[in-house]
């Protein structure tokens, strides 16, 4: 696949893949890092829940959960920035 990539061909093929948009991300511990990789899930076009222990101003259209159990039961994704 790499090689046609070079050669300028686009092969889509969906076998074996896994499409990311309109799934959930569930990020723990929201500062810098997680923060970012809000942005970049959003990007992407997933929804985003978060859980952090200090009350953080959520970026773009992510939301903050009251308990990092609740992040873990509706995401689909889960990231730890601990």
């Amino acid at each position: 696949r790499s090689q046609e990539c070079h050669q300028g061909v686009w092969n889509k093929v969906s076998k074996s893949c896994y499409e990311v948009r309109g799934k959930t991300m569930g990020i723990i511990g929201y500062g810098h890092v997680g923060s970012q990789v809000s942005v970049l899930a959003e990007s992407l076009g997933m929804r985003v829940i978060f859980y952090d222990i200090e009350s953080k101003l959520p970026l773009g259209n992510a939301r903050a959960c009251k308990s990092m159990h609740e992040v873990v039961r509706e995401a689909d994704f889960l990231t730890l920035h601990v």
